[in-house]
């Protein structure tokens, strides 16, 4: 993904037409969702690093219970147990 797809699409109804122009929204909208996503799954396994070197990796950062081990497997990054973040 390059910072091209979330820039604001040009209002030019001569170089793109009605509906290429909706596309070209929908497309920037899914970039920045997208964005949006991997800039909360780099904090995530940020945070997953630094509970590795403080020792506090597969605890839940919200109620201390141990995190299992088949969410971690499947999550690594996961902050919390499925209690207290569902999907976090």
């Amino acid at each position: 993904m390059t910072e091209a797809n979330v820039e604001p699409v040009k209002l030019d109804q001569t170089a793109v037409g009605r509906l290429s122009r909706i596309d070209s929204l929908q497309n920037q909208s899914m970039a920045q969702n997208l964005q949006e996503r991997e800039r909360i799954k780099l904090a995530h396994i940020e945070g997953a690093l630094r509970r590795l070197e403080d020792a506090s990796y597969g605890l839940c950062v919200t109620c201390d219970a141990e995190i299992p081990f088949g969410r971690l497997y499947a999550m690594p990054e996961s902050p919390t147990c499925a209690g207290c973040g569902g999907t976090a």
